[in-house]
């Protein structure tokens, strides 16, 4: 403890870390996918979000599309996003992270709906 009583962070101070392109990040510009889509209330668990990006997102960035299989892929505002719920794709533009998964009005400002499209075989 210090002097103050307080407890000492036995690592250091928190630093900005290094994203994909090595670029730095700071903490709070990127979120997790998984993370993300559970916080906008599309999926009702953590482990079902999961899933739903192990079998596979399409991400939009700056006018390029990739597909993420994994949930620890990164969202940011701007992006666009599209997956599967259930039988429905659903293509939504992420606004903002969200600093909880709170009630759903909240969620429904986290992200613009840009259409749903059923699968009718």
């Amino acid at each position: 403890q210090t002097e103050t009583g307080g407890r000492e962070r036995l690592w250091g101070p928190r630093r900005p870390h290094r994203g994909a392109e090595g670029r730095r990040v700071l903490s709070g510009a990127r979120l997790r996918l998984d993370v993300w889509l559970w916080r906008a209330r599309f999926f009702k668990t953590r482990s079902l979000a999961t899933a739903a990006v192990e079998r596979g997102v399409f991400v939009e960035r700056n006018g390029q599309s990739r597909k993420v299989d994994k949930a620890s892929a990164a969202v940011e505002p701007g992006d666009g996003v599209s997956f599967r719920q259930g039988e429905t794709l659903r293509t939504v533009r992420v606004l903002a992270h969200g600093e909880r998964r709170g009630p759903a009005a909240e969620a429904r400002g986290l992200y613009e709906d840009l259409g749903e499209e059923s699968e009718d075989p």
